[in-house]
């Protein structure tokens, strides 16, 4: 039988300021999913896309919290894992926090 870990993807659209021009994180993913139920990956990969109305615009850093619970994630607490500021544009970043339990709901 194979582990089930289950991934709710935070899918609140975070909103930040490019010269004010919008920017929108969409199409957030894990393991090529949108809303993944029992994901048995021991280390589940994230993506997304971002879009602008303007162009040109394109990522520069990123940074992954992972927590199991929403409210706390969104204050930065409780995390299980936090990947610190990486700079550059990325596809498919590998989760590499602590190993993730069966059962239990991960919010990023």
């Amino acid at each position: 039988m194979k582990n089930s870990i289950f991934i709710i993807l935070f899918a609140t659209l975070f909103f930040i300021s490019c010269q004010g021009q919008p920017v929108k994180i969409v199409n957030l993913k894990c393991e090529h999913m949108v809303d993944p139920l029992g994901i048995d990956a021991k280390y589940p990969r994230f993506s997304w896309r971002i879009e602008s109305s303007k162009n040109g615009v394109s990522q520069t850093a990123f940074r992954i919290l992972v927590g199991t619970d929403s409210a706390s994630l969104r204050k930065g607490e409780n995390l299980v894992w936090d990947s610190g500021i990486i700079n550059g544009e990325t596809q498919l970043v590998e989760y590499k926090g602590s190993e993730l339990k069966n059962f239990t709901r991960y919010f990023w």
